[in-house]
């Protein structure tokens, strides 16, 4: 976010308040763009600010919506697993898209508080469906900072072991985002954690960070394509032909594709077209509510 010194301005605080408001309007553009500040701005960050503070309040009285969704064998239409992700419904704004919801998060410092209560959503799920002889495998989003260090990839370990859940019944999904120059470093913890009998998924993959490399430097179970090429089908052949040479990567290293954001007919009837086999979106499942705080 960049701010334009002019005889407006008398303090250092409101050229680094004005900055920071068309930061925020860069990231809402993508990664790596810039902004330059207009006035129109500082009613969004207002706003901005207004929303952390619901945020945090929100997150402390467990107000989130927590949701299941199913990722679909397209051949026989069994579920291989079910993500496990939380919404934010505002009083007055309604539902809030989830790139905002997770930029207000990394902005009030609470991904972890968030990972932690995903991470409880889904244990105490799968452990009611253990009793009732008939649990699914759940995969929750987390940040791969749990992971980094070794004494925190054996509290991860600790806190699944003590909740009582088979292990195999839970799956941890990684951003690709997160795996930026972090594929080595990590390496030791994903064999931990796929030792201890947990799937390990790189979602959002294509979304302009990791590279091919990361696909066989980490042994995934499944890595799922971002929704942007799913959404582009059946008109992009680009996109079509990023799916498929992902598919023939994924056959080679045997981990499983799917393909993300298939939401009608017509992507649907591309990803039988191309032979894929896992697909997740509204065309195939609708997420349904697990729990409302």
């Amino acid at each position: 976010g960049i701010a334009i010194l002019t005889e407006q301005y008398n303090l250092a605080d409101e050229v680094l308040r004005d900055a920071d408001a068309a930061m925020y309007h860069a990231k809402d553009l993508g990664r790596g763009q810039f902004v330059i500040f207009d006035e129109s701005m500082r009613e969004d960050l207002l706003e901005s600010i207004a929303l952390e503070k619901d945020f945090r309040q929100s997150m402390e009285q467990s107000e989130f919506e927590c949701f299941l969704q199913p990722v679909v064998n397209l051949t026989d239409l069994s579920t291989p697993y079910y993500e496990c992700f939380i919404r934010w419904f505002h009083p007055d704004l309604g539902e809030i898209k989830r790139e905002k919801f997770w930029r207000i998060a990394e902005q009030t410092r609470l991904t972890s508080d968030i990972d932690t209560l995903l991470l409880d959503y889904a244990i105490n799920y799968i452990r009611q469906r253990e009793t009732q002889g008939n649990a699914p495998i759940v995969a929750v989003n987390i940040s791969v900072q749990n992971i980094t260090q070794a004494h925190m990839t054996e509290a991860l370990l600790n806190k699944i072991s003590g909740s009582g859940i088979e292990p195999h019944h839970l799956a941890l999904e990684f951003d690709e985002y997160n795996f930026q120059n972090r594929a080595t470093s990590v390496q030791s913890a994903v064999k931990k954690l796929k030792r201890a009998g947990i799937s390990i998924i790189l979602d959002n993959f294509g979304s302009g960070i990791a590279s091919i490399s990361d696909l066989f430097a980490i042994p995934f179970d499944y890595v799922k394509i971002d929704k942007q090429y799913a959404r582009a089908l059946p008109r992009s052949q680009r996109h079509a032909k990023f799916i498929h040479s992902v598919k023939a990567i994924t056959d080679q290293l045997q981990c499983r594709l799917i393909v993300d954001g298939v939401d009608d007919d017509h992507q649907l009837a591309a990803m039988h077209q191309m032979n894929v086999e896992f697909a997740q979106g509204k065309g195939v499942s609708k997420a349904h509510r697990l729990y409302s705080g």
